[in-house]
């Protein structure tokens, strides 16, 4: 059963048109910050891709639980039950969804890293006849400063576009994307973001955003979403289901955590098993 609609029809034909969503309130301020302090928390420790053996650009500075950590942790496991954030994505997406992944994109206090600019739709192996939403949920302020997401409008209309991969210092993209052709800056958007806010954007959207020139670290959980009758081209996949029904199995499903946090046997086993899905 679909939930109770959330955005207007005025919403709902901007994004189709613009290709994004933003600001949305999902919840408040001290609700925001209890899963600040969770995450943060929850990451203390850091365990790496290179510290399983497993072959990823990012090892050095990302937890590899901050990729599906809906599957690691019980606090992410229940943002994912947030009445709007289902709400919103059902009213573009329809009510049987699938969640792709989940991740966390945190950029520390006073940091260079950046996203270029590019198309999330470019490497992640689906099938680019149906849509993908990502909904980015602000955990800290997402400002100019703090780096925000930029996108560009209408650019969704489009074909995916040809993409180059460079090592370029600085970069927190893992395989380095950006998109080859070049952006009229002029015409991006800031996506201003508080704690307790999300942005929605398509798959397809132009966007980037620059490094962390605040005094407080930036965090979003992103959570990519699909319909259930959505396909992966490329191999075995996995994903977990958000709403409604999945009467189409494309995806070998996986449950939300539950309960209490995984112990580092579990977390090793199953950070492997994501990145070894063959």
């Amino acid at each position: 059963m679909q939930g109770k609609a959330v955005l207007t029809e005025q919403q709902v034909e901007d994004y189709r048109e613009r290709g994004f969503l933003a600001p949305l309130r999902i919840m408040g301020d001290q609700d925001a910050a209890e899963y600040r302090k969770l995450y943060e928390e929850s990451v203390e420790e850091r365990i790496t891709a290179d510290s399983l053996g497993l072959d990823h650009k990012a090892a050095a500075s990302f937890d590899i639980r901050e990729f599906q950590p809906h599957l690691y942790f019980p606090w992410a496991a229940r943002l994912l039950q947030n009445r709007e954030l289902i709400s919103s994505i059902q009213q573009l997406l329809g009510k049987d969804v699938l969640v792709w992944e989940t991740q966390i994109f945190a950029k520390p206090a006073n940091s260079t890293g950046f996203i270029a600019w590019h198309q999330d739709l470019t490497y992640w192996g689906l099938d680019l006849e149906y849509e993908e939403i990502t909904a980015w949920i602000a955990l800290s302020a997402s400002t100019p400063e703090s780096g925000c997401m930029r996108v560009v409008p209408g650019s969704h209309h489009g074909d995916i576009v040809e993409h180059v991969q460079k090592d370029t210092q600085g970069s927190l993209l893992s395989l380095g994307q950006e998109l080859a052709v070049s952006v009229d800056e002029e015409t991006a958007v800031d996506l201003v973001l508080q704690p307790g806010e999300m942005s929605l954007h398509h798959g397809k959207i132009f966007h980037g955003s620059q490094g962390n020139q605040s005094s407080d670290a930036r965090i979003g959980f992103a959570v990519r979403c699909i319909p259930t009758k959505a396909r992966p081209v490329e191999g075995k996949q996995y994903a977990t289901l958000l709403s409604g029904r999945d009467v189409y199995r494309h995806f070998s499903l996986l449950s939300p955590a539950a309960g209490r946090d995984l112990s580092r046997e579990e977390v090793d086993a199953l950070a492997i098993k994501l990145h070894n899905p063959g």
